[in-house]
C-alpha cells in the first residue's frame, strides 16, 4: 500500500539490511572505513560495536559489497546464538582451505590445493568438545574391499563408521565400473546412523570401484561435520551360475 502512496519502486524496509539503502551518516561513514582499512591492510583484528538496530550488520554488507571477492574469502555467520563451539565450526566450514570458488592456495606451478576444512578446539575446551573433533573412520565394507568372488544377486553394499555420522553421504565414481543404482531406491543410514546402505544392480563377472568421499565432495561426515578421509573400494563378481 505505502509503495503506490510514497510512489517507490520496492520495499525499503525488508528484514534482511540492504547496502543499497545504506546512509552515510558521519559515525558509519567512519566506521567503514575503519573496517575496509583493518580487512584490506590484513589487520589482527577489528570489533564493530553497537546498540541494537543501529547499523551494525548493513555496515558490515557494505564493506563485503565493496570487497574485491577474487582477493576475500568472506565468512559471515548469521546466527548470534551459537555458542563458543558452534560459532567456531560456522567459521571454519564456511572458510576451509580453498573451495570449488575460491583456490587461491596453490602451488608455485599455480596448481590449487584440494579444499580443505580445519578443525581445532581452544584452550580449555572440555572433552565433551573435543569428542565433537574425532575424524570418522570406515571400520566395515560390505561386501569387502578388493573381494573377487562376490554374489552377482546381492542388491546392496554398505559403508560403516566408526562413529554417529551426519545425513550427508557421497558415494563417487562414474563410469561402467560405477555400480547401478537401484531405478526409486535411495541410499540409507541405519537407526545408529553408522552405515550407510546403497541399493545396486550388480552385473556377473565384472570389476566395480568407487569412492567413500574423494577430495572434491566430503558429505561423508560425522554428526559435528568433520568429513572422513577419502576410501577408494573397489570389488569384483563371479560369474552368472
Amino acid at each position: 500500500m505505502y509503495l503506490h502512496y510514497w510512489k517507490l519502486t520496492e520495499k525499503p524496509f525488508e528484514n534482511t539490511p540492504d547496502p543499497r539503502f545504506m546512509y552515510y551518516s558521519k559515525t558509519h561513514k567512519s566506521a567503514l572505513i575503519n573496517l575496509m582499512y583493518a580487512v584490506t591492510e590484513m589487520k589482527s583484528g577489528a570489533m564493530l560495536w553497537g546498540e541494537a538496530g543501529c547499523g551494525k550488520t548493513l555496515i558490515a554488507r557494505t564493506m563485503i559489497q565493496k570487497l574485491n571477492p577474487s582477493k576475500f574469502q568472506i565468512a559471515l555467520p548469521s546466527n548470534t546464538l551459537l555458542d563458543e563451539d558452534e560459532f567456531l565450526r560456522e567459521i571454519v566450514y564456511q572458510f576451509g582451505i580453498n573451495s570449488s570458488s575460491f583456490k587461491n592456495f596453490q602451488s608455485r606451478a599455480e596448481v590449487p590445493v584440494f579444499p580443505l576444512a580445519i578443525y581445532f578446539t581452544t584452550k580449555g575446551a572440555g572433552d565433551e568438545v573435543k569428542q565433537k573433533l574425532i575424524k570418522p573412520r570406515v571400520i566395515k565394507l560390505d561386501p569387502p574391499d578388493n573381494a573377487k568372488d562376490v554374489n552377482p544377486d546381492k542388491n546392496e553394499i554398505s559403508v560403516t563408521f566408526n562413529i554417529p555420522m551426519g545425513k550427508g553421504m557421497s558415494w563417487t565414481g562414474s563410469g561402467p565400473n560405477f555400480p547401478t543404482l537401484r531405478k526409486g531406491q535411495k541410499a540409507q543410514w541405519t537407526k545408529d546412523g553408522k552405515t550407510c546402505v546403497l541399493p545396486v544392480k550388480l552385473e556377473p563377472n565384472w570389476y566395480y570401484i568407487l569412492g567413500i568421499n574423494s577430495r572434491s565432495h566430503i558429505n561423508f561426515q560425522s554428526e559435528s561435520g568433520v568429513p572422513s578421509d577419502p576410501v577408494t573400494y573397489s570389488f569384483k563378481t563371479r560369474g552368472a551360475d
